[in-house]
């Protein structure tokens, strides 16, 4: 996903075709929960035995895939809600709105 130039933000391709699980990964990055999920840094030896390390990559597997279903533009389609819950900007932060 490629940001062209503007004023603001622009995308590169309508919100409807943009996987919101790309954005997740564009703005955090791999995912890398455990110690093992980068090869490169991977120092256990448990490396291929260990079902716990397979679990957590299967989850994460699924937490992307269900991301994958929306898009921006899902996302983006009740923005007006959510403002209505939380209350302005105070020292830099957004705090829920207690009722």
């Amino acid at each position: 996903m490629k940001l062209t130039s503007c004023p603001k933000f622009c995308l590169s391709k309508p919100a409807v075709d943009i996987p919101f699980g790309d954005v997740v990964l564009l703005t955090e990055g791999p995912l890398d929960i455990l110690e093992c999920f980068p090869p490169k840094k991977n120092t256990c030896p448990l490396i291929g035995i260990c079902r716990l390390s397979k679990a957590f990559q299967d989850g994460l597997g699924a937490f992307l895939t269900i991301l994958d279903d929306l898009t921006l533009a899902d996302i983006a389609a009740n923005r007006d809600d959510p403002i209505t819950h939380i209350s302005p900007i105070e020292d830099g932060y957004v705090a829920p709105i207690r009722k």
